[in-house]
């Protein structure tokens, strides 16, 4: 790479450079499974045309995609139209079977131009960024993870970006994102709507995470309820060209989002969960120092709660619960386990009062007489709010001192 590239640049081209490989195979490895998969409606709705193109020996995986859909289109057209013949026959695909395939291939369709959209983007901000020049002493004064690009070497997508109407709110959001690696979409609407003076539940704050879907800058998914009570928020998270503009924007790699941490708590409802329990420890005053630690001990056992945290110097382990279970772990050695290796102060998250009342009657069944000689913070994720923390200056809701029974606050 050329010495005269100031190291900002030279960091940034080597991303794109990874990125467009990246999203270069997954765009062909889409369009191949997305052509195989044509290929094989293709087989029920027009099989005839298919052998006519086999018998004149043309290899059916060079029939591109486009000619594929307009075939199966017509042909599904054809099929539905002729709906009041087709009755119970068996041997024929229902309309709305067909209507299913065509939304089907229509979403591979969306799905292939997306990554093609987003590879032409990169080529074209790698060109933009082939020009850029600066001498060795800007560079020295411009470090990578202290300043933003020059707006006059912005790629011309940015630019165009810049010019938008909106682009003050889709540019904080996407800030914000980067800055915090927040991924829970109702957290992020409330940071807008506050940021720019709209009304709670504002349509506004909405439209702005579907414009930076719809540029190709953030996914937006939802995750499965798992079992929490209510309609799970949706989760955000940039993509691959979303880390590129965030590094436009600010000179700085994205944090890690928070949702990785689904890698450790396994399912997305304990996820949910040990990001709100992960809010509170950090309204509290706390530092969350890791998600999942694994602490090997002797014998053979293995302490795994589901966060570290410390606070001023003292360093506390912590379990968030929603049920009796995690995955297969035994619950005596489990809270026996945390017993020892804490020194009998445990720490725990629950979701509202059933769940706390479980817990307690685990934790004691577990200990038997070891509980009178350990100290357990519970915090009710149902009970706590910013009210009892500036009461209490602390988030436990129900604590039991050594020798003690719980003390339950209303």
């Amino acid at each position: 790479m050329d010495p005269s590239i100031s190291p900002l640049t030279q960091s940034i081209f080597s991303n794109l450079l990874d990125t467009q490989t990246r999203l270069r195979d997954e765009a062909e490895r889409n369009r191949v499974q997305a052509n195989k998969y044509l290929l094989d409606i293709a087989g029920q709705v027009a099989s005839d045309w298919l052998a006519e193109k086999q018998n004149k020996g043309l290899d059916l995986n060079q029939i591109s995609i486009e000619v594929l859909i307009a075939v199966i289109r017509e042909r599904i057209s054809i099929l539905i139209r002729k709906e009041n013949r087709i009755g119970d026959n068996p041997e024929v695909a229902s309309p709305q079977r067909l209507l299913n395939f065509d939304e089907k291939y229509r979403i591979a369709e969306s799905k292939i131009k997306q990554l093609e959209d987003e590879k032409n983007v990169l080529e074209r901000t790698i060109k933009q960024l082939r020009i850029e020049r600066k001498s060795p002493t800007d560079a020295a004064s411009n470090p990578a993870d202290d300043h933003p690009l020059d707006v006059s070497n912005l790629p011309p997508f940015f630019q165009t970006w810049q010019k938008e109407p909106f682009y003050d709110r889709q540019s904080f959001a996407l800030r914000f994102m980067g800055e915090t690696g927040l991924a829970r979409s109702p957290e992020l609407k409330e940071k807008i709507e506050s940021q720019f003076g709209m009304g709670k539940g504002s349509t506004a704050a909405v439209d702005v995470l579907k414009d930076l879907s719809s540029m190709g800058f953030i996914n937006h998914f939802n995750p499965k309820g798992d079992g929490l009570k209510g309609r799970p928020p949706g989760i955000v998270e940039l993509t691959p060209l979303g880390e590129i503009v965030y590094w436009l924007l600010t000179g700085k790699k994205s944090v890690p989002n928070e949702y990785s941490v689904k890698k450790i708590h396994k399912t997305d409802g304990h996820t949910r969960l040990n990001l709100i329990a992960s809010d509170w420890l950090k309204q509290a005053g706390y530092e969350v120092i890791e998600h999942g630690p694994l602490i090997q001990l002797e014998g053979g056992h293995i302490f795994n709660p589901d966060m570290k945290a410390q606070k001023d110097g003292r360093v506390i382990f912590i379990e968030v619960e929603r049920d009796s279970r995690k995955g297969n772990q035994d619950p005596e050695v489990k809270w026996k386990t945390f017993f020892h290796y804490t020194g009998g102060l445990i720490y725990c998250f629950c979701e509202n009062e059933r769940a706390q009342k479980e817990l307690i009657k685990n934790i004691n069944s577990a200990l038997g007489t070891l509980v009178a000689n350990a100290r357990i913070s519970i915090c009710n994720l149902s009970k706590i709010n910013s009210v009892f923390l500036k009461e209490k200056g602390d988030i436990w809701t129900s604590v039991r001192e050594k020798g003690e029974i719980f003390a339950i606050y209303p």
